[in-house]
């Protein structure tokens, strides 16, 4: 249902609350904050009472021709306007992925967005965040695969055979993090990372590790 009726402070407010009963994380929501402030200040020295898509363009345009930002924080700014746009027009969300024609389900979506945000806050560089998206965004993929349409309920056994079907095994660190991730923010109630194998020296597997993957990936789901 579009809600362009409602004032620019509705609408974030809006949008906010429907993110935190999507169970978004912290860093994700003060992102949102402080780029939405932006935003209604933005229509305020404009005198732009009604908030529409095109406004939303009309300020990213302003703020990138304005301020000397990165690359990563444009991405940033362009993606919480179209959120906010979408919510406006009363459009369903959801992450397209770059070079792959599946589309990540939102429940797997947030949290992707939530640890690559996490990432960022410790001071990965962009190659590395990339590096991430690609892998945790195929590692997802290959759940949904797998049958797991949401990442809080997966099993041991799906993550075994979603690793098993990486051929770049330095991916295998990259799901590892992840896991960790989801672990400690409490997405996933076990520790799942300790059943992805370890880079040992010159990029070697523990056998151990690389058999007990196999055993569980083996068994039915």
């Amino acid at each position: 249902m579009r809600k362009d009726y409602q004032s620019i402070e509705q609408l974030t407010n809006g949008l906010l609350e429907e993110l935190q009963i999507k169970c978004y994380g912290k860093e994700t929501l003060n992102n949102y904050r402080r780029i939405l402030k932006k935003l209604i200040l933005y229509m305020q020295l404009n005198e732009i009472s009604s908030y529409s898509s095109e406004i939303g363009r009309a300020f990213i345009e302003d703020y990138i021709s304005t301020h000397e930002i990165s690359v990563s924080f444009q991405k940033t700014i362009s993606s919480v306007t179209k959120r906010l746009s979408d919510y406006c027009d009363g459009r369903a969300y959801s992450l397209q992925r770059k070079k792959s024609s599946v589309k990540l389900p939102e429940n797997h979506a947030v949290f992707l967005e939530d640890y690559l945000s996490f990432c960022k806050q410790s001071g990965n560089r962009s190659k590395t965040i990339n590096c991430k998206r690609k892998f945790c965004g195929d590692f997802l993929v290959s759940l949904l695969s797998l049958r797991c349409n949401d990442i809080r309920d997966v099993n041991s056994t799906q993550i075994s055979k979603a690793c098993l079907m990486f051929h770049n095994k330095d991916a295998w660190a990259v799901i590892r993090m992840f896991l960790k991730y989801l672990y400690k923010e409490t997405v996933i109630e076990y520790d799942y990372s300790t059943i992805v194998p370890p880079i040992i020296k010159d990029h070697l597997w523990s056998l151990s590790h690389i058999r007990k993957m196999k055993f569980l990936g083996s068994r039915t789901l």
